[in-house]
């Protein structure tokens, strides 16, 4: 949903949401650029969560997949939704072929410092000329790979339902480098990759 429009009305549709009976729960998925200018009155009006999209952490990568320079922006949005508890803050990352194994490596290590979750989700066939393929994506089996060799990941025992998504529950830090985070920050991310190995 872009933040940038419809500054009045986006507020208007949580708040009328949420008076439904019984209340659902509220969930926006965003970009992030707008986020921390609205993120409290946003919770204010009765949003309960966001998902932002985030490919990357690397400046140049992501003024390449988004074609804006607007970075700063979208990491202050992450944080202004902390700040205004609308959590759990999911961070959905679609990786680039070349970039992707270390993008998620620094995705993950940042989620884990700011109590994230961190949900990877495979490319999927949706271009109108035809042009995917699956050897040009990074697998969900590569991508794990790649984690376990920085992170120690343990599989999430809860029933998935309708969830098709692969998830870890746990996520930490391997060697003496690990650090325990601030107050409020859970130790944990979630590690989950649509598709096929």
């Amino acid at each position: 949903f872009g933040l940038q429009r419809g500054r009045a009305v986006l507020e208007d549709v949580v708040a009328a949401t949420a008076r439904l009976e019984p209340r659902p729960e509220i969930a926006l998925t965003t970009n992030g650029v707008g986020l921390a200018a609205r993120a409290r009155a946003l919770a204010d009006a009765g949003l309960d969560r966001v998902n932002v999209s985030l490919d990357t952490l690397d400046p140049a990568h992501f003024t390449a997949i988004t074609r804006r320079n607007r970075l700063d922006e979208v990491l202050a949005g992450l944080a202004a939704a902390a700040a205004a508890g609308l959590g759990p803050i999911k961070v959905n990352a679609v990786l680039d072929p070349v970039t992707g194994p270390g993008d998620a490596v620094e995705l993950l290590r940042f989620c884990l410092k700011f109590g994230y979750q961190l949900r990877i989700i495979e490319q999927m066939p949706l271009d109108a000329g035809g042009q995917w393929t699956r050897e040009t994506t990074v697998s969900a089996g590569a991508i794990e790979a790649t984690l376990r060799r920085e992170f120690d990941l343990r599989a999430d025992p809860a029933p998935r339902g309708s969830d098709r998504s692969r998830r870890t529950a746990r996520a930490s830090l391997r060697g003496p480098t690990e650090s325990c985070p601030g107050p409020g920050v859970r130790p944990t991310s979630v590690f989950a990759a649509r598709g096929h190995k």
